[in-house]
């Protein structure tokens, strides 16, 4: 018995039906909650399923006692085999982890699509799970924890990733708040109330750029938290309404919204200098690339290169599916983005043009009910990280920047929440990599031996989520 549910608009599941009986103990799903069963087509209020369910459970014929013997001797040879078949899986999985897994670590479900992680310049690692999480990215051990909901968790918007400022201030989203807290100590500074967040970006003066609302932008001075302007973009989309900002060397704020509008934005003023129409809503967080081309993707599967400028189209690309997270930027300029489930792809940034693509090897296996890939991350040697989360999997490949030949693959475990939660990843010291799932937070090994830097580490290049890639 498999049952989905549904609120506002997000749907989730499926979940067992001893699952969904304890959620409705804690509190995390509601009697009000619409729920479907696997394979139905009506959506009816959970507590009414329920009571279908448990009537039917009550109301079912009594077995023989010879038939409930053999159901018994079924059972408990049901059992041996999938004893042996969870003995196989183990070892698997356990070859699989061993050489690379350093240590895991619970951080707790937030119901939310997650966030990904951040890494400070002490190698400190910020991860938001049910509480803030500052983590020793060594050992894995918790520094502090912040506790930012007061409502029932499983309602609350994502509130996008943590930012870090100039002078250590760690900004984020959550709960209907945005904070600002010590990062070192977890003290909060100050809050502000600011429903539905996005993953702010800081600018060179330490001006925090966040949306909230779904159509709303705003900059806010860190110190005194005094709004220095605001921008508008229409009526609230009720689902992917804004994407995180974005902000150029020369301090231009990029945004998208779900009208299928690219933005770019005086970051001084907040007056805008161009927009774009595209085919389809965008819905990606902008990426600037090394000459500056503004790079977004939109949900009818293509892939724009934008004048920074101008907002001019300097180049297109028709991917399999739905754009559904950033790219991210190689030293060398190559655009590296997911389009669709089941399709990678590297591109020129320059022209557009494909460079490789790589394919899952089992494309049998993409769940084709939620996104596939994480946003990208890249190694010192030019290894592509990305996660392949969906359908409660947990998946890390790393793919050659050069050629797309996948290295190597980890499964680092499952989540019986969420289907759509991608595992987002992370670059640290050592070029450990880090990856965040619906409650689990994993340390893994990497082969990356280079001494150099990364040229995009994390979820926005940076941990100002400026989103373009390092001067040289």
């Amino acid at each position: 018995m498999q049952i989905f549910i549904t609120r506002g608009g997000e749907k989730s599941g499926p979940f067992t039906l001893d699952r969904v009986r304890e959620q409705l103990d804690k509190g995390d799903l509601m009697p009000d909650d619409l729920a479907c069963q696997e394979g139905g087509t009506e959506w009816i209020p959970l507590s009414e399923l329920m009571s279908k369910l448990e009537s039917s459970e009550s109301t079912a014929p009594e077995s023989s006692p010879k038939r409930k013997t053999l159901k018994k001797i079924g059972k408990i040879l049901a059992g041996i085999a999938a004893l042996a078949v969870a003995f196989v899986i183990y070892v698997t999985i356990e070859d699989y982890l061993l050489d690379r897994e350093l240590w895991g670590v619970e951080i707790g479900y937030s119901g939310q699509m997650g966030s990904p992680p951040v890494i400070g310049s002490d190698g400190t690692v910020y991860v938001r799970g049910d509480k803030l999480l500052a983590m020793n990215g060594e050992t894995g051990d918790v520094v502090w924890e912040f506790d930012y909901l007061r409502n029932n968790k499983y309602e609350q918007s994502s509130g996008g990733a943590p930012a870090i400022g100039p002078d250590g201030t760690l900004y984020f989203g959550g709960d209907g708040r945005f904070f600002a807290l010590n990062s070192k100590t977890g003290e909060k500074k100050w809050e502000m109330e600011l429903p539905d967040t996005t993953t702010p970006a800081i600018d060179s003066d330490g001006n925090i750029i966040v949306g909230f609302g779904g159509n709303t932008l705003i900059a806010i001075e860190g110190a005194t938290r005094s709004i220095k302007w605001e921008f508008q973009m229409g009526k609230r989309a009720k689902k992917f309404g804004l994407s995180s900002p974005s902000i150029s060397a020369d301090g231009t704020v990029y945004i998208v919204f779900a009208n299928g509008k690219v933005y770019a934005l005086d970051g001084k003023t907040g007056t805008m200098k161009w927009e774009f129409v595209a085919e389809g809503k965008v819905i990606t967080t902008p990426v600037v690339g090394k000459n500056g081309t503004v790079i977004v993707g939109s949900d009818y599967g293509k892939v724009y290169g934008l004048n920074g400028q101008t907002g001019a189209k300097e180049w297109e690309f028709k991917g399999s599916s739905k754009i559904f997270w950033p790219a991210a930027i190689g030293g060398d300029g190559t655009v590296y983005i997911a389009t669709g489930r089941e399709t990678f792809v590297a591109l020129d940034g320059k022209t557009g043009s494909k460079k490789w693509e790589y394919k899952k090897d089992d494309i049998n296996d993409v769940d084709y009910s939620s996104p596939r890939w994480s946003p990208p991350v890249i190694g010192a040697d030019g290894t592509i990280y990305v996660g392949g989360g969906g359908d409660g999997s947990a998946m890390v490949y790393a793919l050659d920047g050069r050629t797309g030949a996948k290295k190597w693959e980890a499964f680092i475990g499952t989540d019986g929440y969420m289907g759509e939660i991608p595992d987002f990843l992370a670059i640290g010291k050592n070029a450990t990599l880090y990856a965040r799932t619906a409650a689990w937070f994993t340390s893994l090994k990497t082969d990356d031996q280079s001494s150099g830097s990364s040229p995009w580490p994390m979820f926005g290049q940076n941990a100002q989520h400026t989103a373009r890639p390092p001067a040289k």
